[in-house]
């Protein structure tokens, strides 16, 4: 099953980002795999970041659980409640990791991938302007 690994930090209006996931990451049974992330800042951009390499190395304010050939799917708005961008944390992202998209990645039965959604947090001055979420370890299944 997926695990959580990595530390999330808090955003800069105090709310910790986090991942989670729904379905199953499978090459030929039922294609019900997302990745999720909430407790983001309302309509801020983000990006789900993949890898088949994990590691934990300081970045901004807090922790990239990535390292090695680092991907980006494009990036979405986390939406949340109207207002003010940046104004709570009920922004969230959701990315379906399709069994289409692991064959285009080149990913295969047994591959292990790690993610983890990165956002911009106009919050905090630069470098620190990011908000991280902890990182989501899966294995593809058959």
């Amino acid at each position: 099953a997926p695990s959580v690994f990595c530390d999330g930090v808090p955003n800069s209006l105090g709310c910790t980002p986090s991942i989670s996931w729904s379905g199953s990451p499978t090459m030929t049974g039922l294609d019900d795999f997302v990745i999720s992330g909430d407790n983001f800042l309302n309509r801020a951009y983000g990006v789900l970041m993949y890898s088949t390499t994990p590691d934990s190395l300081p970045l901004g304010p807090g922790t990239l659980c990535l390292s090695g050939r680092m991907y980006l799917v494009p990036a979405i708005l986390s939406g949340g409640s109207t207002g003010t961008p940046g104004s709570n944390c009920s922004g969230s992202y959701g990315n379906p990791l399709t069994q289409a998209w692991f064959a285009q990645q080149s990913y295969s039965v047994g591959t292990t991938v790690y993610v983890q959604y990165i956002s911009r947090d106009g919050g905090f001055a630069a470098p620190n302007n990011l908000s991280l979420s902890d990182g989501l370890r899966f294995t593809i299944q058959p």
